[in-house]
């Protein structure tokens, strides 16, 4: 048995240690609650954080999304006109013939 704690329950008897104890409880509990509350406040402002890093990746996800749709687009246009480029009968004109 540690001296300090045998000569304070020599001294104090069977309540102070007790009461001791209940102390020594009282501020390792105060300890963690500092803690958690730190790690709350953290996990707040990583969350804040975290909401920016989602809603930027969404308008980029719609961005690239309306672009793919807007080359899509582009490259129908240009198979149709290539396709009717090809059914149109090309005209002989002067300088073909020359």
């Amino acid at each position: 048995m540690n001296d300090a704690l045998a000569t304070a329950l020599a001294q104090f008897g069977l309540a102070g240690f007790v009461a001791w104890m209940w102390l020594t409880e009282r501020r390792a509990t105060q300890t963690r609650e500092k803690q958690i509350g730190d790690l709350h406040d953290r996990l707040m402002q990583e969350r804040r954080g975290t909401d920016a890093l989602l809603g930027a990746l969404e308008r980029s996800t719609a961005a690239m999304t309306a672009l793919q749709e807007g080359q899509k687009n582009l490259a129908a246009a240009i198979e149709r006109l290539a396709a009717k480029e090809d059914r149109t009968p090309r005209r002989t004109g002067k300088r073909d013939a020359a």
